[in-house]
């Protein structure tokens, strides 16, 4: 099982305005939630991303006035598809660009060889 630290989790599902999953288990005591299969899912098919980086990018394009094309092919993901598509992940590194966040290659790659896990 996976598990994440309890403000991430919550600041994640914030922003991506999706509700707690009960699947999802909550340790009050060690602030560390222990991931459901299916959310892992959605995380790893890029879902919680795809829903993430729309949300980064209203927020941008309200606050600073200015647009940029994000991709189709990470924008529409479906919380029933697939493992990720590898050649997604450029894509999104791209739309991560645009907000100022780099990823170093050898980073990359690491994500793009544990999407297909």
């Amino acid at each position: 099982m996976l598990k994440i630290n309890l403000e991430t989790y919550f600041w994640v599902l914030d922003r991506i305005k999706e509700s707690d999953d009960t699947k999802n288990k909550v340790n009050t005591t060690t602030n560390l939630v222990t991931l459901s299969k299916p959310f892992i899912k959605k995380c790893e098919n890029g879902f919680y991303v795809s829903k993430l980086l729309r949300e980064m990018y209203s927020t941008y394009s309200n606050r600073t006035g200015k647009s940029f094309s994000l991709e189709s092919s990470v924008t529409d993901i479906s919380s029933e598809r697939e493992p990720f598509n590898p050649l997604v992940w450029s894509n999104v590194f791209e739309a991560l660009s645009h907000f100022g966040i780099k990823i170093e290659p050898s980073k990359q790659e690491i994500l793009v060889k544990a999407s297909n896990t």
